[in-house]
């Protein structure tokens, strides 16, 4: 397959000039007309090539026209060649001439008829064409089809590489070195992403996808710190509340056990609280605040070393004043850090 540029010639006699252009100066091949017919067979008056590089074809168009003095000639207005001669350098050459002609369009006048003996002399015109190659042998990245984002429901079975292949350049399938990296659980439900990847010939391709484990309806996952909740995900946490995930700009924190749903001291600022799932009790603390019993810990309480609390069910004592009024991270039992602060067991006073 080739892609064609243009250029084109007019001389003011029937002699073509071919060694004038520098076009054919370096060219490493000079065939006659047969082989470049088959080269180009749809170029109207093909008659010759050059080879100018391993990519490249240097194709000759020759029209004739015989000419009176005065006329306007355009590449339309001529007809083809019936015959064409090539001539040496060293020929007469006029003045100014050859002279390209960038749009095909152009008119291009002669103010004189040139006779001998008698017979009117054709005036011709030479089209350059540059035909360039497609390497059909040029390395191409390899192609992975089929992957989309999808939805699986919890549970189910999954194959990441169901549906999914992978083909060289050339469309040659090349499936088995189509690589998956990432995991999908379907038995907890949340959204993960698979990178496709497929290596040939030293280039990679890579595809990413989506994989959406769903809850059936009225089922909702537990709540996992670290997995990358999104707007709207719905989860069932530790006090039997189910909670959906706020939009964005807060979305992200979903994630982070600092607002875990329900336990942390700042989860109403990434989470909403649906109220309690269906057959869930409300947790009843054994440890009620009142006399007799331990305090139930307080986000916004002032603790000093030794203070005794009650948590979820359970009892932490303070170790680290400063820390164990700070709340979030240092919460008793639910923070990621509370065991800096706190210290589990402790008798309450009676």
């Amino acid at each position: 397959m080739y892609t064609q540029g243009k250029q084109t010639y007019i001389t003011p006699t029937g002699i073509m000039y071919a060694k004038l252009f520098d076009v054919f100066k370096d060219a490493d091949v000079f065939t006659t007309s047969s082989e470049a017919a088959e080269l180009a067979p749809n170029l109207p008056g093909v008659i010759a090539k050059a080879v100018n590089g391993k990519d490249t074809v240097t194709v000759l168009v020759v029209n004739k026209l015989p000419v009176e003095s005065a006329v306007n000639i355009t590449l339309d207005d001529l007809p083809l060649a019936d015959e064409y001669t090539i001539d040496t350098y060293s020929q007469d050459i006029h003045s100014g001439w050859p002279t390209a002609v960038t749009d095909p369009k152009q008119a291009w006048q002669r103010t004189t008829a040139h006779q001998t003996d008698g017979v009117r002399v054709p005036a011709y015109s030479l089209s350059v064409i540059t035909l360039q190659k497609e390497d059909t042998d040029a390395v191409k990245a390899p192609v992975i089809v089929g992957v989309a984002d999808s939805e699986i429901a919890l549970n189910s079975v999954f194959d990441p590489l169901a549906g999914i292949s992978a083909q060289d350049g050339h469309g040659q399938d090349i499936t088995d070195k189509l690589r998956v990296v990432g995991d999908v659980n379907t038995q907890v439900a949340g959204r993960y992403t698979l990178r496709y990847v497929v290596e040939n010939n030293g280039l990679m391709s890579e595809k990413v996808r989506i994989v959406t484990v769903k809850a059936a309806s009225g089922e909702y996952p537990l709540y996992v710190a670290g997995t990358p909740y999104q707007a709207g995900d719905k989860v069932l946490a530790s006090d039997g509340h189910i909670y959906q995930c706020k939009p964005w700009p807060v979305t992200s924190w979903c994630a982070l056990s600092q607002y875990a749903p329900g336990s942390s001291a700042y989860w109403s600022d990434a989470w909403d609280d649906l109220g309690l799932a269906d057959g869930q009790e409300p947790p009843v603390n054994p440890d009620p605040p009142g006399e007799g019993a331990c305090p139930a810990y307080d986000v916004n309480g002032n603790y000093a070393a030794g203070d005794v609390v009650s948590h979820q069910g359970d009892n932490y004592t303070c170790n680290v004043a400063g820390w164990c009024s700070l709340g979030g991270a240092y919460i008793p039992g639910t923070g990621w850090a509370w065991e800096h602060a706190w210290q589990a067991g402790g008798e309450c006073p009676r």
